[in-house]
């Protein structure tokens, strides 16, 4: 193990100059009018846990078998020290692709036991090797705020959104503790920025993706014996605390056609709801932490020019599964009216 760690440091270091000195190139549709995304979330990485060479061995075969244009890492990355050895133990794996990848953080990614505060967290992880850094959102709140723009395979035109948001991690109100989840101004950000993009495309809202870790109230809006969704719905979702309106936005805006979280780690589900699709991504981590499930990761295809997306899980072995096609491959629970 101690072998594999420092063959494994010692590569990264030798190339993580030639990566931090290649400007990152506009995320694009490919020639085939695709863009592939793999999510993984809820990684709980630790340098010195034995357990954590299972998650690489995954995200290795993950990423051999889907070759995704970008990857999204969707929180509680790494939590256990020393956490920029445990950094760069977990981006190795896409970067030794010369895959774009970027993170927003999780509840667990800052913890008082990580030794770092989530601002300083921040600048750490744009200084990582191949990290496809942009400018964060400033003067809101959370740290991994970003809006990514996915070009035409042809030209400059904006074809496609990737809004990444920090959903913080823990509040209290009104005496009671619990997760924060997305805030207020975030959303009211969100809500700007969106107006100004339709705005930009003659009036027209650009079809988007959200991503961000706690989930929404609004993913606790069914259960497990509801049959309006596809996936494993193995424990009640731990959503936010409160609701700051974050999904009444995403609809009226009307541009994201679906939201992916992580956070609870033995649900994967996904379902329609009001004609945006909410779904988990697929716990990629190992036993550092408590899981259910055979750890993977979710994948998500966007078609340019089209309001639709492919998205299925993946597991280290075996064949995709879960493969559902939006719109028309999840049923409306409450559909909004013509």
């Amino acid at each position: 193990m101690n072998r594999y760690k420092n063959l494994l440091f010692f590569a990264l270091l030798c190339f993580s100059q030639f990566l931090l000195a290649v400007k990152p190139q506009p995320l694009r549709f490919n020639s085939s009018g695709t863009f592939k995304i793999v999510q993984f979330t809820d990684t709980h990485l630790g340098f010195d846990r034995p357990n954590s060479v299972e998650t690489i061995i995954t995200m290795r075969s993950v990423l051999d078998a889907e070759k995704p244009d970008l990857v999204i890492f969707t929180g509680d990355n790494v939590t256990y020290t020393p956490v920029i050895q445990g950094l760069n133990m977990l981006v190795e794996p896409v970067a030794s692709r010369h895959i774009p990848y970027i993170m927003v953080f999780g509840n667990h990614d800052s913890e008082p036991k990580m030794g770092i505060s989530r601002r300083d967290l921040g600048k750490l992880i744009s200084q990582l090797p191949g990290y496809y850094d942009q400018q964060t959102v400033k003067n809101i709140s959370g740290v991994t705020n970003y809006v990514l723009e996915i070009k035409s395979q042809k030209d400059t035109k904006t074809g496609a959104l990737l809004y990444c948001l920090d959903s913080n991690d823990y509040d209290t109100i009104a005496g009671k503790r619990g997760y924060a989840g997305v805030a207020a101004d975030q959303v009211e950000w969100y809500r700007t920025a969106s107006k100004k993009y339709t705005e930009n495309n003659q009036n027209q809202p650009i079809p988007a993706l959200m991503f961000f870790h706690i989930p929404l109230i609004e993913y606790a809006s069914i259960t497990d014996t509801s049959h309006c969704y596809t996936g494993s719905y193995l424990e009640h979702p731990c959503p936010a605390y409160i609701n700051t309106g974050l999904f009444a936005a995403m609809v009226k805006s009307g541009d994201v056609m679906g939201c992916f979280v992580g956070h609870d780690h033995n649900n994967d589900y996904i379902f329609n709801y009001f004609g945006i699709a909410l779904g988990y991504g697929h716990f990629t981590g190992s036993k550092n932490t408590y899981t259910g499930m055979d750890n993977g990761a979710r994948i998500i295809v966007l078609q340019e020019g089209k309001r639709e997306f492919t998205t299925w899980v993946r597991l280290s072995t075996g064949p995709a599964k879960n493969v559902i096609h939006y719109p028309e491959g999840l049923p409306f629970i409450f559909k909004p009216q013509d």
